[in-house]
């Protein structure tokens, strides 16, 4: 029986559903059955046997929305195996304040499960897509 997972992700500009669908297709290539979700649009994961969940990041922490989602689906998420894929501008950045802000980034979203895996990318910001005040 093949494996069911779950890639959700929470986008302002869209760049962080762009990566969804690329580990999607990497995972496809293992016979894995994976459906590509946006976050607001995932309600049930009775069907699911892991999750990854990713976000954007927006001042040092994930969106509050993925927060949202992860407090609400806690109790599920934490029966299932979940990893998290971080977004973030700052991984060019060397200095250690910016590598301790990366790694930070997911500290909100750890008080409500323990993830198998964290990865994180330097993500494009896409600022025409932004709304002005972001």
């Amino acid at each position: 029986m093949s494996r069911s997972i779950l890639i959700t992700y929470a986008t302002r500009a869209g760049t962080t559903g762009e990566v969804a669908h690329i580990i999607a297709d990497v995972l496809r290539r293992e016979d894995v059955w994976v459906d590509v979700r946006n976050i607001q649009d995932v309600t049930d994961l009775a069907r699911y046997d892991a999750v990854v969940i990713g976000s954007a990041t927006r001042m040092g922490s994930w969106i509050p929305e993925a927060v949202a989602w992860v407090a609400a689906h806690a109790e599920v998420l934490a029966r299932l195996p979940v990893a998290l894929v971080t977004m973030t501008g700052l991984l060019g950045d060397e200095q250690g304040d910016a590598q301790q802000a990366v790694y930070s980034a997911t500290d909100e979203v750890r008080q409500y499960l323990s993830p198998v895996d964290e990865v994180f990318f330097a993500g494009k910001v896409a600022v025409k897509k932004l709304p002005y005040f972001e």
